[in-house]
């Protein structure tokens, strides 16, 4: 009966969906954001493109002697950057992303940052791979080029048939090692809802030591803050499924100061293990969060 509800609940049309995620993606261009990720996400190395004329302010030790015998003039080799960076999304596809008191349900709004990641991903002719997990990792893909690789990601985030079950951060973190070669990018993306202790932290920190590791955090307004004035809510732990009958008003107090210092915590352990994490609402646009940390890591590695 669980599962029917969540799965009417996020039922999409897919060609209307990606016709809703392709809107997105140009308003995204308009912009800066590939410009953005290209920057702060450099390639492996430089590889030779071609020659040019030497002018006075090159360095001189760009000249290429040889070529420049041959046509006596003086010439620099020219490089363009040699990207096929390998970035992989580690997508929490749990019961407790199937919940939304705005426009969107969290997965549906994970689905739209993804693609529209993966698109400036590709476009950069980079390399994406991703995996879904629940309670186990229930979709994966490695690391691959081109336009086919972002529609089979994106197809899989609008697949109702994709989402529910229960919650594992820590085998989820452990995937990656296993699936993967080290020096990619990693983004993980999650609610941070359904962790027992922070044990989570430990293969948190073997990926950071391996990967560039980014956290995001997403999260609906409810997920930190009960409305005024609702009376008496029945609510459900999205993992077991047991109810309880609450008075809003007398502990949204008390609710609100609990996530605060949840999320406090969430910041501080993603910082001791090595990565950066963005907090996410699902009543924001998430372009501005998602630059904004990219143009901190460009500050800090100048």
């Amino acid at each position: 009966m669980k599962e029917k509800q969540i799965r009417r609940k996020i039922s999409v049309d897919l060609p209307s969906a990606m016709k809703k995620l392709k809107v997105i993606i140009n308003l995204l261009m308009t912009t800066k954001f590939l410009e953005t990720y290209v920057s702060i996400f450099r390639g492996k190395g430089l590889e030779f493109d071609s020659y040019r004329a030497y002018n006075p302010d090159d360095d001189a030790s760009m000249i290429d002697w040889k070529a420049s015998r041959r046509t006596k003039e003086l010439l620099v080799r020219k490089y363009i950057e040699e990207r096929k960076l390998e970035v992989f999304f580690l997508i929490d596809v749990s019961n407790s992303m199937v919940f939304g008191s705005t426009e969107k349900l969290k997965n549906e709004y994970v689905a739209e940052l993804v693609v529209a990641l993966a698109n400036a991903v590709v476009t950069a002719g980079d390399k994406v791979g991703y995996a879904c997990f629940n309670s186990e990792v229930t979709i994966k893909s490695p690391p691959l080029t081109g336009k086919k690789q972002f529609y089979s990601l994106a197809k899989a985030l609008v697949n109702p048939n994709t989402y529910g079950g229960g919650f594992d951060l820590y085998n989820a973190l452990k995937f990656p090692l296993r699936f993967l070669k080290p020096g990619g990018i990693i983004f993980v993306i999650s609610d941070f809802i359904g962790m027992k202790d922070d044990s989570w932290t430990k293969p948190l920190k073997w990926l950071s030591v391996n990967f560039d590791v980014i956290c995001l955090m997403i999260r609906d307004p409810r997920d930190k803050m009960l409305p005024r004035d609702a009376g008496q809510v029945l609510v459900a732990d999205p993992y077991s499924h047991r109810e309880v009958l609450i008075d809003s008003q007398l502990i949204r107090e008390v609710y609100q100061s609990y996530v605060e210092k949840q999320e406090k915590e969430i910041a501080r352990l993603t910082l001791e293990s090595g990565v950066d994490l963005i907090p996410i609402y699902t009543d924001r646009p998430f372009v501005k969060p998602v630059v904004e940390l990219f143009m901190l890591r460009k500050r800090r590695w100048k």
